[in-house]
């Protein structure tokens, strides 16, 4: 088993087995990261130095970090000498750095891996002995919604997993632990954060065990006392022997941060290009569906340490499932096998039979390998129903293209196919987990060892138990006074990505402007040209207005969309004022302002990189169909695709800046011979960061009621009111932790949990115990352990239900009806916190209660009764 690889500089050195990797002692870690709304800017700093007396050679920086992460700037200073990086196409990039090396000049090349797009590394090359080099870097990100907190979260990694192919392998013998690499180092990390003016950050939550502090009102540059609410900041600092560990997680709750919110920014050294960003959280109630759900869950070896988090995430999602749905279960490693041949029905002989399986998986089936048992899920699918396929992995494997290349051809060519990911433990690759959502048209979610996973996984099963929605268009409103032009303009334009092909070479895509990094905005230093392969390509005329992501991700409650238009200095002489979201329902429709115009780089730079994304994932406007022609570009010219998709995807790189694995940065030393003023003090200046001008910046069928005068209830439905109960559960005090055995015999053989589960009694603590003994139909039994958790004594419920005659009001199982009233009435009162959690397990039960109503008409006459029991229950 490969060991983990950590960020850093390291170089590798002869063993009695080939060859093993030897990081070099860093001196000093500086992060800072600037939050403004729901984009991020990281500067990081990283000191190493040479302590071995012979010169290294062949120094190599690896470094993680999130996935669709926009590198803009790199810069590397060694051996007294500033270098700064030029982002140039990947070969002439590394020309120019093998060129250097044998001038014997100092340089540095930044490359993204080819087959992960969250892994990029930097050759240095030569580093004498006692020397130090210094790296600076800095990326841009656009920030995830957390699903568990409904905030903003914040990742800044620290590994890098080993990941698992056929051909290759990334690491050689053992890696030196992190902890020997430090000596008198420091890790110093700084996090501000700034939301719009009339924002209100609540609280920052740390989901780790760094010594975190936090402060609300201010950031860490403020020079005044005032306490301003949209402002907040975080700060760690290591000194020593402490190590960084896991990667830092922040989640960011703001007051109404769902909602709909657009930006324009003008491109400050492009005349006439823009870009607009629209983010927004849908909060619209979904239709439900009954899909096929398939459960893709990872067993191979690198998951031992995150099986109990997949066999408690699987529970919750098997006792959650609705009755009659067809679902199951295919486990994989190097190798795959599935539940069943077939999906079946869910009933109470394949809950219990899916519960054995869950009880006995363990990390025993090799490498990871997703892609195959993600091709025969689809082949095996029932062809009459959606399928959705849920992803359970570590995310520890390479040749990603591949997969996402399937997936894209998967749900293009079956609409009702969507992919959902939900990325388990600290060294998930986020490129992984994110690019399955988004070539499967779900979404994705990450949960450390040290989180609670249990919205998450609700909030990701409600997503696929809704209708698929893939009818959604978009259009960019425009003022009616053109800034300059005719005015012939229409005020809506539907964005068309169609392209149109003209069989004659061109040494330019599309329209060109001069390449401009975002170090200096105002400059062309910092991007060199791109030299056109000499092998003719046919032209293609690139949209004036582009889409990014090209299609518009799935619409599902609590998960934030963001989404780009691109408009080029062709594109119209209007100002857009607003992004209308469309499709053939009205209640799909969204209307989202442009409330907020800037000047920068920092909108187009992530729309572009965006973009790159896409096309890197076989997606885009280039994969779509010509104007005049039903062929796709994939059709007309098979053998050039890779290479048009290469040639877009540097032209878009080198013209906003933005580095891909087509585009690297390269660090050659200046023929000027800039030097730092000494050694010691080599690195960049410390100041106060510059500001940024651009914009880092199932419906629940819940039932009501009114108390009339004499304290009767009337029901605005036509089904039992299971709150009926909720103030009677303060009988008993319940006590704080208990030891209980697990009643389920499918549960108890498992070595790793052993034979007695520890109950938390706490609200999440009684909920998932309650959820653990619920029948497979939504009913609890009449049992003294439903009684036990909801905090009542049995022999009292027995008797008040023996006094009001309360077995005639139910047509079969009239004790089990009223323990299933009890325990919904005990969720809703007493663990509303946990709502998301037990809601589609309470939905169901509500479901099998209205099946047990003798009578609709007595309805009334049964809650008249539950009244009168609610009242002796708190005498």
């Amino acid at each position: 088993m490969s060991s983990m690889v950590y960020s850093g500089c390291w170089c590798l050195v002869p063993c009695d087995t080939g060859h093993r990797k030897e990081y070099l002692p860093y001196a000093d870690i500086k992060i800072h990261t600037s939050v403004l709304g729901t984009a991020s800017r990281t500067r990081v700093t990283q000191t190493y130095y040479n302590s071995k007396s012979t010169t290294i050679t062949n120094l190599t920086y690896t470094f993680p970090i999130f996935d669709g992460a926009c590198i803009v700037s790199f810069n590397c200073y060694m051996d007294g000498k500033v270098i700064k990086g030029v982002l140039k196409e990947r070969g002439a990039a590394r020309t120019a750095y093998d060129e250097a090396r044998n001038r014997g000049e100092s340089a540095a090349l930044l490359e993204q891996h080819e087959l992960a797009s969250d892994t990029f590394t930097t050759s240095i090359g030569t580093l004498q002995a006692g020397s130090r080099v210094v790296i600076e870097l800095q990326y841009l990100l656009e920030l995830q919604n957390d699903m568990q907190e409904d905030g903003i979260r914040i990742t800044i990694p620290n590994q890098i997993a080993p990941r698992y192919s056929d051909d290759i392998i990334l690491q050689e013998g053992f890696c030196t632990n992190q902890h020997s690499l430090i000596d008198k180092s420091s890790t110093e990390i700084t996090i501000d954060i700034s939301m719009d003016q009339n924002s209100v950050i609540q609280c920052i939550q740390s989901k780790g065990t760094h010594p975190i502090s936090i402060a609300l009102g201010r950031i860490s540059t403020s020079t005044i006392e005032e306490h301003q609410p949209n402002l907040a900041s975080a700060y760690l600092k290591l000194e020593g022997d402490s190590a960084l560990g896991d990667d830092i997680v922040l989640v960011i709750k703001v007051k109404d941060q769902g909602n709909p919110t657009a930006f324009l920014e003008h491109h400050s050294p492009i005349p006439g290009q823009r870009a607009v960003m629209a983010t927004f959280v849908p909060r619209i109630n979904m239709t439900p569906a009954q899909p096929e759900i398939v459960f893709a869950i990872d067993r191979s070896g690198s998951m031992r340490h995150n099986i109990q988090t997949l066999r408690k995430a699987l529970k919750v999602f098997l006792k959650s499932l609705p009755l009659g749905i067809k679902f199951n279960i295919c486990g994989f490693g190097s190798h795959f096998s599935f539940l069943w041949d077939e999906s079946r029905t869910y009933d109470e002989a394949t809950l219990r039979e899916a519960e054995m399986y869950v009880s006995t998986i363990r990390s025993d089936m090799g490498g990871t390998q997703i892609l195959r048992p993600l091709q025969a899920i689809v082949e095996k699918r029932l062809k009459d129903l959606c399928l959705d396929v849920l992803l359970l992995t570590d995310g520890e494997v390479w040749d990603q293209p591949s997969l996402f290349s399937f997936i894209n051809g998967a749900t293009s060519s079956q609409p009702s196919v969507r992919f959902f990911s939900l990325g388990i433990g600290a060294t998930v690759s986020h490129s992984l987990i994110q690019g399955v959502a988004r070539a499967g048209r779900g979404f994705a979610q990450t949960v450390t060892l040290k989180e609670d996973l249990d919205i998450k996984v609700m909030r990701m099963l409600k997503g696929a138990l809704t209708e698929h929605i893939n009818d959604l268009h978009a259009e960019i409103e425009f003022d009616a006074q053109p800034l300059g032009g005719t005015g012939d303009d229409d005020d809506f334009v539907i964005v068309d990505n169609s392209i149109c092909f003209e069989q004659e070479a061109s040494d330019r895509i599309g329209n060109q402007h001069e390449a401009t990094p975002h170090h200096d905005s105002h400059s062309s230093e910092g991007v060199a040209t791109y030299d056109a392969p000499s092998s003719e390509l046919p032209h293609l005329q690139r949209p004036p207005v582009l889409q990014v992501p090209y299609n518009i991700p799935g619409m599902f409650p609590f998960t934030r969309i963001t989404m780009y238009m691109l408009l080029s200095p062709e594109s119209t002489g209007r100002n857009p004022i607003g992004i209308n979201i469309k499709g053939t329902s009205p209640s799909h429709e969204l209307h989202i302002p442009i409330s907020t115009t800037v000047h920068g780089t920092t909108i187009n730079q992530l729309a572009v990189r965006r973009l790159i994304l896409d096309l890197e994932e076989s997606r885009g406007w280039m994969f779509d169909a010509g104007a005049d022609s039903h062929e796709q570009v994939a059709d007309l010219h098979p053998s050039r695709l890779s290479d048009l998709v290469k040639k877009e995807s540097v032209e878009m790189g080198m013209t906003f800046g933005v580095a891909s694995k087509f585009c690297s940065f390269v660090a050659v030393q200046d023929s000027s011979g800039e030097k730092t003023s000494n050694q010691s003090q080599c690195g960049p200046k410390e100041g106060v960061a510059e500001k940024d001008h651009g914009i880092l910046g199932m419906e629940s069928l819940r039932i009501e009621y009114q108390k009339s005068h004499g304290s009767q209830v009337s029901a605005s439905s036509t089904t039992l009111n299971p709150r009926l109960l909720g103030a009677c559960l303060t009988a008993r005090a319940i006590p704080k932790k208990k030891k209980v055995h697990c009643t389920n015999p499918h549960l108890t053989n498992d070595a790793d949990a052993g034979l007695e589960n520890s109950i938390d009694y706490s609200p999440r603590g009684r909920t998932h115990a309650l959820i653990e003994i619920q029948s497979f139909n939504g009913s609890w039994r009449w049992d003294s352990e439903i009684f036990d958790l909801t905090g009542q004594e049995k022999s009292r419920m027995q008797s008040i239900f023996d006094q009001n005659q309360l077995g005639g009001y139910f047509n079969s199982e009239a004790q089990n009806c009223f323990a299933t009233l009890l325990v919904i009435s005990y969720l809703e009162a007493q663990c509303a916190d946990e709502k998301e959690v037990w809601e589609l397990i309470a939905e169901k039960a509500r479901r099998w209660l209205r099946h047990k109503v003798d009578n609709p008409d007595r309805e009334r006459s049964i809650q008249e009764q539950l009244d009168f029991v609610i009242a002796n229950l708190q005498a």
